[in-house]
């Protein structure tokens, strides 16, 4: 007994240990983004401390040489840590080391008191026999999901029991990581590097199809040679301050959708593809500012510049206080999807949680919080689910 008493503590101080740690990294991030991050400390986000991050990344590290958006080389590296772990020790990372799985345990821990006998009864043996195969199921799920959409999906392990344990996989995860930032491996930031075509005539350019919202004019310029110029002027913010500081995603709180389209990410990835000549086809409701034509005169042809002034919007249409919504729009009361919309806003206009629910085809987010940015940082894409979900508000 005493052996089995000394193993559970020294694996609850390794469990609070990692959760206090993993905690504070995560408030840390947060408060990074507000600009009042504590110094000395990491601030590293969640996607780039979980190996499955690693795990989901795998076909498009095989097919691309890039990871999903999100991870990070870190995540990678702790993958490959822990399939060492796994295969001598076993799954001993979900029960030492992650916090979800502590907090599983923890709360297991609570149901024994609450339910006492009745604990972990509840379900017939005969029929946990057979659903304790679900788990390779999920597992199919997650990974066609993701070479798929690319979505990050996590899945909740059971814990591992085995007190030795408690000294040897921190140490192997210390070596691990400690051997990799000594090789400059270790990176818990995007190196915000695009992924490139891999055939045809375009073979080895980086493909404007993955421009990110995080990624600042520069950053676009220097991967892709566009003047800094050309996408300020393209797109209004020439008389910014820093201008090359500019974030893509930022375009959408300036402009976002309106009643015939919308202005952000994937329109600078459509003018980035026609001021290089680079195949992109854009998404349907995609639209320019007029200042890109301007830009555009020299650099496409003249049939294409004229069908362009179909998809463009004049930026003074969009008044210095109402960016995101729709130009010249009379009605501020109108019921219609926009860049800024919040589920809130949906479920007041009539439309159930479940019904969103099944046009996203996952659980939804806060009601404070925008659809496209939620959506978009599943791998979906708004424009997808924008019209579906028009249309229940325009049938209510």
């Amino acid at each position: 007994m005493k052996v089995k008493t000394k193993a559970a503590r020294i694996r609850l101080t390794v469990q609070i240990v990692f959760f206090v740690l993993i905690a504070l990294i995560s408030i840390n991030h947060s408060l990074e983004e507000a600009g009042k991050a504590i110094p000395l400390f990491s601030s590293a986000s969640l996607h780039a401390l979980c190996p499955l991050g690693g795990v989901v990344s795998i076909w498009q590290v095989a097919g691309s040489g890039t990871f999903v958006k999100k991870i990070h080389e870190s995540s990678w590296i702790l993958m490959w840590i822990g399939f060492a772990v796994a295969i001598f020790f076993g799954p001993a990372f979900c029960g030492w080391i992650c916090p979800l799985g502590a907090i599983q345990e923890w709360l297991g821990k609570l149901g024994k008191k609450l339910f006492k006998k009745r604990y972990n009864s509840f379900i017939p043996s005969k029929v946990d026999s057979v659903l304790r195969y679900t788990r390779y199921g999920v597992l199919g799920i997650l990974l066609y999901l993701t070479i798929r959409t690319g979505t990050l999906i996590f899945a909740d392990y059971d814990p591992y029991f085995s007190w030795h344990l408690g000294v040897i996989v921190p140490a192997i995860f210390a070596v691990g990581i400690g051997s990799s930032m000594a090789l400059n491996l270790w990176k818990t930031e995007s190196s915000k590097v695009p992924a490139t075509f891999t055939e045809g005539k375009f073979e080895g350019a980086y493909n404007p199809g993955d421009i990110r919202g995080s990624y600042s004019f520069q950053e676009i310029s220097d991967m892709f040679d566009v003047p800094v110029a050309a996408l300020t002027k393209a797109f209004g913010v020439d008389t910014m301050e820093n201008p090359g500081e500019f974030k893509t995603k930022e375009l959408e709180d300036m402009y976002g959708s309106f009643d015939q389209g919308e202005i952000g990410t994937d329109a600078v990835r459509y003018f980035t593809a026609l001021y290089t000549g680079l195949p992109y086809t854009p998404e349907e409701d995609t639209y320019l500012l007029t200042p890109a034509l301007s830009v555009l005169k020299e650099r496409v042809p003249e049939e294409l510049l004229e069908s362009l002034k179909e998809r463009t919007v004049n930026p003074k249409s969009f008044t210095s206080d109402e960016r995101g919504a729709s130009p010249d729009t009379p009605d501020a009361e109108d019921r219609l999807i926009k860049g800024l919309t919040t589920f809130g806003e949906v479920y007041s206009w009539g439309v159930s949680e479940e019904e969103v629910k099944d046009v996203i085809g996952f659980e939804p987010g806060k009601q404070s919080e925008t659809i496209r940015e939620y959506v978009t940082a599943q791998g979906i894409e708004f424009s997808s689910i924008k019209g579906k979900l028009q249309e229940l508000i325009d049938s209510e």
